[in-house]
């Protein structure tokens, strides 16, 4: 988002940010969560599938694709990391936001 904001200012990068937003929350139900984690990354809260993630990051990725196709001026790319996690789980929330955070940067070099 900075060659977006240096190129095309700060209001049209948080047009697109809250673009992504709403893109996020249309691919995903009334019971999950989407948060804008911090700059421009956001993180997913998928409440009870026991991490079967890839259905739901294939309809984003799918979603932004389209979304790509219509507005063809300010492409977006995104790089998605997912982990696990369930309350009785041993591990810290902190931990596997980590882990997540760390697929999102593994994808992100793949892709890039």
């Amino acid at each position: 988002f900075k060659a977006i904001n240096d190129r095309f200012g700060h209001q049209t990068g948080d047009k697109i940010l809250r673009a992504v937003a709403d893109l996020l929350v249309a691919q995903v139900r009334e019971t999950d969560l989407v948060v804008r984690y911090g700059g421009d990354e956001f993180l997913v809260m998928l409440i009870e599938t026991n991490g079967q993630t890839e259905a739901i990051t294939k309809r984003i990725q799918d979603a932004v694709a389209a979304r790509n196709k219509t507005d063809e001026l300010i492409p977006v790319t995104l790089s998605i990391g997912a982990a696990h996690w369930s309350p009785g789980d041993d591990l810290p929330i902190e931990q596997v936001l980590a882990q997540a955070d760390q697929a999102m940067y593994r994808e992100k070099r793949t892709d890039g």
